[in-house]
This record gives C-alpha cells, sequence and structure tokens, in this order.
C-alpha cells in the first residue's frame, strides 16, 4: 500500500518524517499485512488518514509540516467498506516464491577507465550470479537473463513496522 510517516504536533499539524528511503525498512504495515492474509483483523490497529493537507513550513531538521483534517479509521471500517479478507487468515496462503530478475550484458569486465562503482557494481553481479545462474539469450547483443528465487515464509514477511497507532507511523 502507500502511506508516510507522520508525526501529530497535536496542534492541528503534521509533520512528515518519511523520505521515501525507510532506513531502517519499516517493512509491510499491520493493514498490509492483513490484506495478504498475514495476521487476523484483531491484530490491526487503529490508523488514520490526513486530508485537506495544507503546507505550514518545516521543522528544524527540514521536514515538511502541515496542516491537515485527521480522520482515525479502524479495521472494522475496512472491513464494512470491503468486506472480509478472504480467504482468512487461518485459510491464507503462508508460503510465497519470490524472483528476481537481473538484466545485464556478457560476462567482460568493466572497461578500463570504468568508474570505480561501475567495477565495484560489477564485481557485485558476479559475486550475486555465480556461475550456478540460469541463463538465457534475450537478444542478438547476448545480453543475458539471469534468475535466482528464494523462498519466503511468514516469519520473514512478517516481521515490520507499522500503520500508525498513536502519534506516528506509515498512514
Amino acid at each position: 500500500m502507500d502511506g508516510s510517516v507522520w508525526q501529530d504536533n497535536f496542534d492541528g499539524t503534521y509533520t512528515q518524517l518519511d523520505d521515501d528511503y525507510y532506513v531502517p525498512a519499516t517493512g509491510y504495515s499491520y493493514l498490509d499485512r492483513y490484506l495478504m492474509g498475514l495476521i487476523s483483523s484483531a491484530e490491526v490497529p487503529d490508523f488514520f488518514i490526513l486530508q485537506n493537507l495544507m503546507p505550514s513550513g518545516k521543522d528544524a531538521n527540514g521536514h515538511p509540516i502541515f496542516k491537515a483534517d485527521r480522520t482515525k479509521v479502524t479495521i472494522e471500517d475496512v472491513i464494512t467498506a470491503q468486506g472480509p479478507r478472504l480467504p482468512d487468515v487461518d485459510h491464507s496462503q503462508k508460503k510465497f516464491s519470490t524472483g528476481i530478475v537481473v538484466c545485464r550484458g556478457t560476462r567482460a569486465p568493466p572497461e578500463p577507465g570504468a568508474s570505480r562503482a561501475r567495477q565495484r557494481h560489477s564485481h557485485a553481479v558476479d559475486r550475486l550470479l555465480g556461475d550456478d545462474h540460469w541463463t538465457s539469450r534475450i537478444d542478438d547483443n547476448e545480453s543475458a537473463l539471469s534468475v535466482k528465487s528464494q523462498h519466503l515464509d511468514e516469519r520473514s514477511s512478517s516481521k515490520s513496522g507499522h500503520l500508525s497507532s498513536g502519534s506516528s507511523g506509515r498512514g
């Protein structure tokens, strides 16, 4: 889903803490995990939506501040509007496969004079793919499509952050 990290300033304004780089990664919100069937509706805390945002300055760290109307949203509101998640958490898929697709040229070393970043990138891709990757030609320029897959289970999928409950969170 989408969202941001907001701090309630308790004066009708909200500071946007999100810089589009979640460090550390916040992961999937409670609502995301409910919609994926990984948690039950009882595990989703209330969250909020900000509407009618009007810029009203920046904080000392340069984060934008907005005046906004806050609307509390509960999982019951979501279920009333969209219906319950089917299948429910007890019957939903818990093991997933994912693929990583890397498209790159031939395995030639970086050209002389290539930037250090380009050289590091080439070496990192070589280490990632190794000799045990699957390769298939995709054009006449000898580009290759390399794929590795891994299995995820609910433990790795549910290590995450959450939507706002209280003064800040994704929402």
